[in-house]
């Protein structure tokens, strides 16, 4: 585990992803709450944030869809999107990000953002009468992809 500061495990009841450098270093370490009580659901290292998560597809891909979190991309990265990178919450694009997308000559960022989206969605709610909307983009995606295509 890793300890905390005041020896404690930081990552207790997580799922934890480490996030690499573009040498394929593990250079920071991302925790989800596995419990919804939870206050801090989304615990990183403490200091600046390193790495970006899935870093290849920058190298292998001209369009690449930025979401909030690690979750959220490989929410996308099951259903066989891999031209997807997180950022470290929505606020948070880092120097090492644009560096990434730069050096790779990415041509589209496409911002995949809780927030953005679920405006979206509820618009549509709205207009929806006969047919039930889902609750986020990710059910959108995972429940509805054929439908989507």
């Amino acid at each position: 585990g890793v300890l905390g500061e005041r020896g404690r495990e930081r990552f207790f009841k997580r799922l934890i992803f480490p996030i690499f450098n573009g040498s394929g270093e593990a250079v920071c370490l991302y925790g989800r709450s596995v419990q919804n009580s939870t206050k801090l659901k989304h615990l990183y290292l403490p200091g600046k944030h390193h790495g970006v998560f899935n870093r290849k597809a920058s190298s292998a891909f001209e369009e690449i869809l930025l979401t909030e979190g690690i979750l959220d991309a490989l929410s996308l990265m099951e259903l066989g999107i891999e031209n997807v990178q997180s950022l470290y919450g929505a606020a948070v694009l880092t120097d090492e990000h644009l560096q990434a997308l730069k050096e790779d000559r990415v041509k589209t960022v496409v911002l995949a953002l809780d927030n953005l989206v679920d405006r979206f969605l509820d618009h549509i709610r709205s207009r929806a009468i006969d047919r039930p909307m889902p609750a986020s983009w990710q059910t959108l995606l995972t429940r509805h992809f054929k439908e989507v295509l």
